[in-house]
């Protein structure tokens, strides 16, 4: 599988895991996006504060902390799958790294999840979900 059509089928997916996940009172937005030459991390997080941060375990770490975002258990199917379809982006590049997103900026929401995933050293995707809550 080529991991720009992968980044569309993960997008695809962690939409529908934003639906269901979203409330009367709160949006889960999610977004898995190639960043080109066109396209970087600020256009996507709207602001220019954040810094990237490698991770060394991206599998456990990105489990661990989309099931505390969304307040679910691992093994809940959806979550399983969102997991699973996150770890094909390693399994599908010839190289692979992963860096987990912070954000500082005033205008940051505050509960928000983000990593950077590079593959093959030039294919560099954000994963990025966040809350905001509805009016």
């Amino acid at each position: 599988m080529e991991i720009r059509d992968l980044a569309v089928f993960f997008d695809g997916y962690l939409d529908a895991v934003s639906r269901q996940f979203s409330t009367d009172k709160s949006l889960i937005a999610s977004s898995s996006r190639i960043l080109d030459s066109e396209v970087c991390i600020a256009d996507i997080v709207s602001t220019n504060e954040y810094k990237l941060i490698r991770s060394e375990n991206e599998d456990a770490d990105f489990e661990r902390e989309i099931s505390k975002f969304l307040g679910a258990d691992s093994k809940e199917r959806l979550v399983f799958y969102l997991v699973e379809y996150f770890e094909w982006f390693k399994h599908y590049s010839e190289t692979f790294s992963c860096e987990k997103l912070f954000l500082s900026g005033v205008d940051s929401p505050k509960n928000y999840l983000g990593y950077l995933l590079t593959c093959n050293e030039q294919i560099k995707v954000l994963v990025y979900v966040y809350e905001k809550t509805k009016s």
